[in-house]
């Protein structure tokens, strides 16, 4: 016989049911079992079967309602008989020998063990409760030993029924599940997904977590059959609504929760009832015809204030006198069945003036009016409960969970409601302590101020409950409002109902770390990106999550993973959910700028780990590099500034190098195991990673160490010899001295950049001669305008007009960071020659230059007007100091 309580994890072949202790557990779903059986293609009862035989999901809920109400009422009746002559022993014996013999078709299965689960006619609008849940794993075993002829399709009752949840939740079918998963066929393993997806969102405890991770293990370098898909299934969990401790109501008469006698109400600075709220109607067919009753705080003679349910909205009921007169207000906002909210009934009173009802649903107001029906008595207030009213009945009972109840004793204002909803349905304490909670600044005044602790009438918490009993967890000194005990009764139709999400139940674990194995794993088909938005969620959703990634260096093991990965794995879709790690680490709900620079030095900023990756992704990912990211992430402190710029450049020489520097530079780059991207690809990443590095060289904040990083990009210059791959960067540095000359002129200067100027000038490449020019200073104390006229001439035989023209910008000592092909601009009247020594090294250009070629001519024409033109001013200045 089958002992109340029972669980059983085997099924032999020969119907025999293997008995084991109960196990734990704490997540499910209300779920049946559909069978359908027949040879493929064939239509049953009006029900499409897909090609093996199994009946579609859709198939099934589309079928016509007056045939599956049919179906239903006489199947309950043949299997009603068969239930009162067996007991459940001999019933799944029976079964098992009728599916072994080939006598029992696939809806008699499925009815009987529906009716055996439910204790009764099983029927989708009343009787889908399960009572019987010691039958739910020899159920599913029962299914595993049917013969090939037969193809099992899961289906599960979507009202999402939380008492259906907890039965199997302690049944173990999330075990079950697991363990018949790899040797599912596609259709059946992709219902078990789906079902499993219900269960761990519900809860799910360590022996299942455990069961799921080893699951998740590879197996001869492969994943095992269809366990990739349990991916999507841990990002589903990580999306629970609601707390995990919550009141179960179940309806049905004297179900809610007793509060002790109130010795007054308050009511001078307003009051205020806070919850969260889920409807979970018993039965849909007659849900609008009850009013359970959300709570109901009354005096003896009925004088009070109480919240009830008409269909989907709440209705606010106010009693003033002994007469019976009475206010009611209709909420316009309709509550979904089966969803949690946050709900908040603030009353404030104005003697004089207007006495309003305001209500807030998940943060927002949704519904205010005229309350001026204020209940003035000094009777006490001994007919208080929460879930149900005085005359409580099966119609006026909630059925549904709650979380924390709270009332206080003043009206929350708008900044109030919106910071306890940004706590989470999970607090449940009395705003006492800010280290409970990890919210932004801006939320924590209005909640740990000392005004909501001390407005606190009662706190009822499922968290500080004691078997029936509920303690008030509010302060001694707020407790004046009742009579003897502050503690509430739960009835008997309530219960604590405790579940486990993810975060709970990975730290019982080991944590978030445990995942990490999974990186290996990445070369076998899977998605990354779905691997890498687990710990983007996990990011999100728990604050201890960011302290266990950053004490794991967890993003540093990715980055190396990701490194020995197979590069087509890493696609637009990984970018995209790195970019949403970092958009979370920079925003304000985040605090943690250490993990930000672990993601930004391990990954964002490894070129090792892209260089092989799509252009188009290494392109998008310096782009925000350059802009998003440096404009709001504050991590580039002055030490971190100049680690930064030596990282950029060894991307540039060793990775993104336009001519390969192997056989001038003697540098082995980087890259070339893999395809790289194109030329102009590169040339764009290139600029992006300059533009972020003349952001960061140029912000000149207090103990920038500007020298330090002018003497990273020198030493690149210096031993970088390829044309094409040190252009863009001497560009880039010209720009930077010409904005912010006070600051890099004299750090140019003390690290000897002219040692570097005089290599540069005798570049092949007529570009780059120019370029280096433009970043000499004063030319006086080095002496080396003889030197300079050499180098120049080393790879031209006439000095031309772009030469004329930066040596003229020398030697006016006024610089631009561009070269000119044609005349320069004139001089203003007042222009000097800072650098005249330079004149002589003009003269012995022209002089050494070939006199045959017209552009000589065309320099030495501009080369007198100017120096005529600067002699003429320096006669005037003396002529009008003479006089």
């Amino acid at each position: 016989m089958f002992k109340h309580g029972a669980d059983f994890s085997e099924l032999d072949l020969e119907g025999n049911l293997l008995t084991r202790a109960s196990a734990e557990g704490n997540s499910t779903s209300e779920v049946g079992f559909l069978t359908v059986d027949g040879t493929a293609g064939e239509v049953q009862n009006g029900v499409d079967c897909n090609e093996n035989g199994s009946m579609s999901k859709s198939s099934f809920e589309n079928a016509p309602q007056n045939e599956k109400k049919e179906n239903t009422i006489e199947s309950c009746k043949e299997s009603n008989n068969c239930m009162k002559s067996e007991t459940a022993e001999q019933m799944f014996s029976r079964l098992k020998i009728g599916l072994k013999d080939g006598k029992i078709a696939g809806k008699e299965l499925v009815d009987s063990v529906f009716q055996l689960l439910v204790g009764g006619p099983f029927n989708m609008e009343n009787a889908f409760l399960i009572q019987n849940k010691e039958y739910i794993i020899p159920m599913v075993y029962l299914l595993d030993a049917s013969p090939p002829h037969l193809q099992f399709a899961y289906f599960w009752l979507k009202c999402g029924v939380h008492r259906n949840l907890e039965a199997c939740a302690e049944s173990g079918l999330i075990r079950a599940l697991l363990g018949r998963l790899p040797d599912a066929e596609e259709v059946v393993a992709d219902f078990l997904i789906e079902l499993l997806t219900i269960l761990t969102t519900y809860s799910i405890n360590v022996k299942d977590m455990k069961m799921f991770l080893r699951a998740l293990r590879a197996v001869d370098n492969k994943w095992p059959r269809h366990s990739a898909k349990l991916l999507l299934v841990i990002k589903q969990m990580l999306r629970k609504e609601g707390p995990d401790v919550f009141f179960s109501f179940f309806g049905g008469s004297k179900t809610g929760i007793h509060i002790p006698p109130l010795s007054k109400w308050p009511y001078q600075n307003g009051w205020s009832f806070v919850t969260w709220v889920r409807l979970d109607p018993e039965s849909s067919a007659t849900f609008e015809e009850e009013t359970p009753y959300l709570f109901s705080f009354r005096t003896r003679n009925g004088l009070g204030h109480s919240c009830h349910f008409v269909g989907n909205c709440m209705v606010v009921t106010t009693v003033k006198n002994k007469n019976g007169q009475s206010v009611q207000q209709c909420i316009k906002y309709e509550l979904q069945v089966r969803k949690w909210y946050h709900v908040v009934l603030a009353y404030s009173y104005s003697r004089w003036g207007r006495s309003e009802l305001q209500c807030y649903v998940n943060g927002q107001p949704v519904s205010g009016f005229e309350f001026n029906w204020h209940v003035s008595t000094n009777e006490q207030y001994d007919r208080c409960f929460v879930g149900c009213c005085p005359d409580s009945n099966g119609k006026n009972s909630f059925s549904g969970q709650m979380s924390v109840l709270y009332l206080f004793s003043e009206s929350l204002n708008l900044q109030q409601v919106n910071s306890l909803y940004g706590l989470g349905p999970n607090y449940q304490s009395c705003f006492k302590f800010k280290n409970e909670v990890d919210i932004p600044v801006a939320y924590m005044k209005y909640l740990f101020d000392g005004k909501l602790s001390s407005a606190l009438v009662f706190a009822y918490s499922p968290q500080n409950c004691d078997r029936q009993l509920c303690l008030n967890s509010v302060m001694k000194e707020n407790q004046g409002y009742f009579f003897q005990t502050p503690h509430a009764v739960m009835m008997d139709g309530v219960n604590v109902v405790v579940t486990r999400s993810i975060h709970t139940t990975l730290h019982s674990v080991g944590g978030v770390q445990v995942f990490l194995p999974l990186l290996t794993q990445l070369d076998f088909p899977v998605q990354t990106s779905t691997l890498l938005s687990i710990f983007s969620q996990l990011l999100v959703c728990s604050p201890g999550v960011q302290q266990q990634l950053l004490q794991t260096n967890a993003f540093l093991v990715i980055g190396v993973s990701l490194t020995a990965a197979n590069k087509k794995h890493i696609t637009e879709s990984v970018l995209n959910t790195f970019i949403e790690i970092a958009h979370f680490l920079i925003s304000p709900e985040s605090s943690s700028a250490n993990l930000l620079r672990q993601l930004f030095e391990f990954v964002l900023l490894n070129p090792n780990l892209w260089i092989n990756t799509d252009g188009k992704v290494q392109t998008k990912l310096y782009q925000y590099l350059a802009t998003d990211f440096y404009d709001k992430a504050k991590i580039f402190n002055p030490v971190r500034r100049v680690t930064t710029v030596m990282q950029l450049l060894h991307s540039l020489k060793f990775y993104y190098w336009v001519t390969d520097p192997r056989r001038r530079s003697g540098i082995d780059g980087k890259g070339k195991a893999g395809p790289r991207p194109t030329v102009d690809n590169i040339l764009t990443i290139r600029g992006h990673i300059l533009t972020l590095m003349y952001k960061i060289v140029s912000n000149n904040e207090p103990g920038a160490q500007t020298g330090d990083e002018l003497k990273a990009i020198l030493n690149f210059l210096t031993t970088v010899h390829e044309d094409d791959n040190l252009t863009d960067v001497l560009s880039m540095l010209i720009k930077l001295v010409a904005a912010n000359p006070a600051m890099l002129i004299p750090a140019f200067d003390k690290k000897r950049g002219v040692w570097v100027v005089f290599k540069l000038i005798g570049a092949a490449n007529e570009n780059v001669r120019l370029l280096a020019l433009k970043l000499f200073d004063t030319m006086n104390p080095y002496n080396l305008y003889t030197l300079l006229t050499d180098r120049l001439l080393l790879h031209a035989t006439f000095i031309n007009v772009r030469t004329y023209n930066v040596l003229f910008e020398i030697l006016i000592e006024k610089m631009t960071s561009e070269i000119l092909d044609g005349r320069h601009p004139e001089p203003s009247t007042n222009c000097k020659f800072e650098n005249p020594m330079l004149i002589r090294t003009i003269a012995s250009l022209l002089q050494q230059s070939d006199q045959q070629n017209t552009e000589v001519l065309e320099v030495k024409k501009n080369y007198f007007a100017n120096v005529c033109m600067a002699r003429l001013v320096d006669f005037f200045d003396f002529f009008g100091a003479q006089h």
